[in-house]
């Protein structure tokens, strides 16, 4: 392991110079290295720590560009991230996970997301004659088994669990569902029953009780619920408007009248605007979700009604 870690450091130092000497020859070599030793090594946790290293350092932009390679993305190393970012959406919907899995499962998240979203617009033609698919970080990482373990994980534990602000399935989670925001070329729709429950959820009101007056940030619990869920209605939801509409407004504009009743009133102008940044930017993001949802009919109607 130490003897894979000091080659690893070297060659990331390499890669991090402005103008890196690396060929895609010796990235490959490296990549060998690694998918050798984690799948040889005895010691799981050995191998979640090199895991964790590596996809850490690799997230770096100087990475990014060479990774931009067909024959790189083709390596069973990605593979290899595809299946334990799987294998962890799992494993975190029913077991008590170790702080070395939190760890990894949070640098690979944070890679894939660099990864898809970093230069990496070109598609490659695959190699394989039986394939009908281009090849890119989004085929590898966003893959039907993925989202199904994506959603599994918010209805079978996050929307019946009520966790820590800073727990680590709400970073991973934010990671995965803005990348699921920001990538086109996907069915979006395999989230779209779980989000909008998340929305419908105790949960998205309760969370506005835990967002304190003087509050100046949001936390990563919050930021999932009450701005990465709705971005993603809001940005992929306009084939399925009317029936997101339909499910869920008359639900939420009953939580908007409680919303403004127990916190809207409580501004006053004395106040600082930097104390009260959080609750004001969680109120924002409620309201520019209620004006994407009334362009319906059915959220007009709930509106003309007074449901709130």
């Amino acid at each position: 392991m130490d003897s894979l870690l000091k080659q690893h450091v070297s060659f990331v130092q390499r890669l991090r110079t402005s103008h890196t000497n690396v060929s895609i020859v010796e990235v490959i070599q490296m990549l060998d290295d690694i998918v050798q030793f984690l799948n040889t090594t005895p010691n799981q946790t050995n191998g979640l720590h090199v895991l964790t290293i590596i996809c850490h350092d690799f997230a770096s932009i100087n990475v990014l560009k060479l990774f931009d390679n067909k024959t790189i993305m083709q390596h069973q190393f990605f593979l290899l991230i595809q299946r334990t970012l799987e294998m962890f959406l799992t494993k975190a919907t029913f077991i008590t996970m170790t702080k070395e899995d939190e760890q990894c499962w949070y640098e690979i998240s944070h890679l894939v997301v660099q990864l898809c979203l970093f230069n990496n617009h070109q598609l490659f033609s695959s190699s394989d004659e039986n394939s009908i698919n281009q090849i890119s970080y989004e085929n590898i990482f966003l893959t039907k088994s993925f989202f199904e373990r994506f959603t599994r994980i918010i209805l079978s534990d996050l929307i019946l669990n009520d966790y820590q602000p800073y727990h680590i399935k709400y970073k991973v989670l934010n990671h995965l569902l803005y990348l699921s925001t920001e990538v086109l070329n996907i069915n979006h729709h395999l989230l779209y029953d779980s989000i909008v429950q998340c929305l419908s959820s105790h949960l998205y009101l309760n969370v506005f009780e835990t967002i304190d007056f003087q509050q100046s940030r949001i936390n990563p619990k919050q930021y999932f619920l009450l701005y990465q869920c709705p971005q993603f209605i809001q940005v992929h939801s306009h084939q399925h408007l009317n029936e997101i509409s339909n499910s869920s407004c008359q639900l939420l504009l009953e939580n908007t009248s409680k919303i403004f009743q127990q916190h809207l009133l409580l501004f006053s102008l004395e106040d600082k605007v930097e104390n009260r940044q959080g609750k004001v930017q969680a109120i924002s993001w409620h309201i520019e979700l209620l004006n994407h949802l009334a362009l319906t009919p059915t959220t007009r109607k709930y509106f003309s009604q007074g449901m709130y």
